[in-house]
């Protein structure tokens, strides 16, 4: 079976990532956490057993450390995540089974994608929750663009919705181990002591 890997990543330019942790750290602190959790993200997906498509928020980056010849590069195209998630989705049509990732979790894993890729064989959707209310992880056989219609991105009920429309659509979904996710200082204090095991493996 065909499988496609879309990460979704911002561009680390200094003041545009991380804004909560720079209104408490700095621009510059923000900047590096971000680098940290963009390093371990790629890390992750450079082990997975898929075609590898990589989409940043302002512009394609040529000369940085994700690789071309692992990764197919683009630039997410749309006014709000909805339409970019879904113009993204649009990509893997010959894909048999597809998951989108973000950045912000440094409790993401290689086994926890494999888990994705394997609950696809038997449920249409896989979702990984965040215990702040909304997904790391979201994946289909067959895309469903619903899914992404009417939700209140940036809040704490994005999970509740996308599973109501999954509810009301009747389709079979899996979820998987619920994660943290890095927003404030706080939450990397929390978080970067798993990111420090992984450097010293």
């Amino acid at each position: 079976m065909e499988q496609a890997l879309i990460i979704f990543i911002k561009n680390p330019i200094l003041g545009k990532v991380k804004t909560r942790i720079a209104s408490e750290a700095g621009e510059t602190t923000a900047l590096e956490i971000y680098r940290n959790l963009l390093d371990h993200t790629r890390m992750i997906a450079n082990q997975v057993d898929a075609a590898r498509l990589l989409f940043y928020s302002d512009r394609v980056e040529r000369l940085d450390l994700w690789p071309e010849k692992k990764y197919s590069k683009s630039l997410q195209s749309g006014y709000h995540p909805g339409e970019r998630l879904t113009n993204a989705f649009k990509q893997t049509k010959e894909y048999d089974k597809k998951i989108l990732i973000g950045p912000d979790c440094p409790g993401l894993t290689l086994e926890i994608i494999e888990q994705a890729y394997q609950a696809l064989d038997y449920h249409d959707v896989v979702i990984g929750p965040t215990k702040e209310g909304g997904y790391y992880l979201i994946g289909f056989t067959q895309f469903v663009p619903e899914v992404f219609d009417h939700i209140p991105w940036g809040t704490d009920q994005v999970l509740l919705e996308t599973l109501k429309t999954l509810q009301q659509k009747r389709l079979l979904y899996k979820l998987l181990p619920t994660l943290h996710e890095v927003e404030t200082l706080v939450d990397w204090e929390g978080e970067k002591g798993k990111l420090l095991r992984e450097q010293t493996i």
